[in-house]
């Protein structure tokens, strides 16, 4: 057998240059909008901590990963700032998911209860975040009566803070929005329901970049 051939990669990340697009996303977006970056699997390989400190640093708000414990390793690395799972956050991981001070994105009664009943428990509060299907079919709550009635029962559970809902765009990337924008009246449509029917949130988001 051969001896396999060694060969040395790694990835050169310039945080200049993503510092200046932080700083290019906050001018264009106005001081008044919240900026949440996106630092999931690892920030696709450039370095969750590094890359969460310079968003930070330069405009972001808030950041956003894919699992718990990558949520985990960023507050292990002193980060401060509110994090968003954008995943699936089993309700079996509410006692760890809480005591990181961490936000969950839910579709579920079943999960958004045993936050609740958790958050009850430890004597905290646990913030949640609605998901919502408008087209891009991976996870969330697809707008329509039942999911008002299904939303609102979450609200009234205690020790929930119904702090944001959200979608994403499935084809922001291409150059015709007819489809991003269909979505975008779905996703505002479901919202002003939630409203009618005594439900709000702290923040609204959906206008992920492609």
């Amino acid at each position: 057998m051969e001896e396999p051939i060694l060969r040395r990669t790694w990835a050169e990340i310039h945080l200049d240059r993503i510092r200046y697009n932080q700083e290019n996303i906050r001018a264009i977006v106005g001081p008044e909008c919240k900026v949440m970056g996106i630092v999931k699997a690892d920030a696709y390989g450039h370095g969750a901590v590094m890359l969460a400190k310079t968003f930070l640093t330069n405009g972001a708000n808030r950041l956003a990963v894919s699992s718990l414990d990558e949520g985990v390793e960023l507050r292990q690395a002193k980060i401060d700032a509110p994090i968003l799972i954008l995943g699936h956050t089993a309700g079996e991981r509410a006692k760890e998911l809480i005591e990181n001070d961490i936000d969950a994105a839910v579709f579920t009664y079943t999960d958004s209860k045993a936050f609740s009943d958790m958050a009850v428990m430890l004597e905290r509060k646990v913030r949640l975040h609605i998901a919502v299907d408008t087209g891009m079919c991976r996870i969330g709550y697809v707008p329509c009566p039942d999911a008002v009635a299904a939303v609102k029962r979450i609200s009234e559970l205690p020790n929930v803070v119904m702090e944001g809902i959200f979608t994403h765009f499935s084809e922001a990337d291409i150059m015709d929005k007819t489809w991003a924008h269909e979505q975008y009246g779905r996703f505002s449509d479901f919202i002003e329901k939630l409203t009618a029917a005594g439900v709000t949130f702290n923040v609204c988001h959906c206008c992920n970049s492609a």
